[in-house]
């Protein structure tokens, strides 16, 4: 059962690529500057104890503006959440891809930004006391707002964001964690790089 659950996520994280894709595909888009994204920060849930997590973007210009952005990302996360039952941490890692918007208010100078994303991941929960482990598939929302600093002629661009996401669990298959454990605010900070 674990095996389909595990099956089922792999599925639906390739769907929101092949999705992400057609949309870069779309008119308006093929001439779009693109950009790829690395960073990492750290989670802090809204029940449970502080994570971390690393994440990587792909993505571009969209609508012929230099002032929304539009990618993909993949994160990992790795996080103490909330049991079920009883008073001890369950360890669970998330492996997450969504789609992700953001408007620049001033794309070639230090300027704020706001955005929004979702999309669905695979969630790997660890019952240290038992051993025993679940896998099943959550879907997620967030709001961020973060700030662009560019540089070097604005090939390089520094980020920092805040972000505050809602998990769901798809598959009910979590008797361990509680999916509002994997609820809360995110810090990340990194680069992307233009081409």
């Amino acid at each position: 059962m674990r095996a389909t659950h595990a099956r089922r996520a792999i599925a639906c994280a390739l769907s929101t690529l092949a999705a992400a894709a057609c949309l870069a595909g779309l008119p308006g888009h093929a001439a779009a500057e693109r950009y790829i994204g690395l960073g990492g920060g750290v989670a802090l849930p809204y029940q449970g104890e502080v994570g971390w997590t690393v994440l990587g973007e792909i993505g571009g210009h969209m609508w012929g503006s230099k002032h929304f952005l539009g990618g993909t990302e993949f994160e990992f996360r790795r996080q103490d959440a909330s049991p079920t039952t009883g008073t001890e941490h369950v360890p669970v890692d998330l492996y997450n891809v969504r789609l992700l918007g953001r408007f620049v208010f001033s794309p070639k100078t230090i300027s704020p930004y706001i955005g929004l994303g979702g999309g669905l991941g695979a969630v790997h929960a660890r019952e240290t006391s038992t051993d025993d482990s679940e896998v099943g598939l959550s879907a997620s929302i967030l709001g961020l707002a973060g700030l662009h600093v560019p540089f070097a002629e604005g090939r390089i661009a520094f980020f920092t964001e805040a972000r505050f996401g809602f998990t769901w669990d798809l598959t009910g298959d979590f008797s361990h964690v509680d999916p509002k454990g994997m609820d809360g605010f995110t810090a990340v900070g990194g680069l992307r790089f233009r081409f």
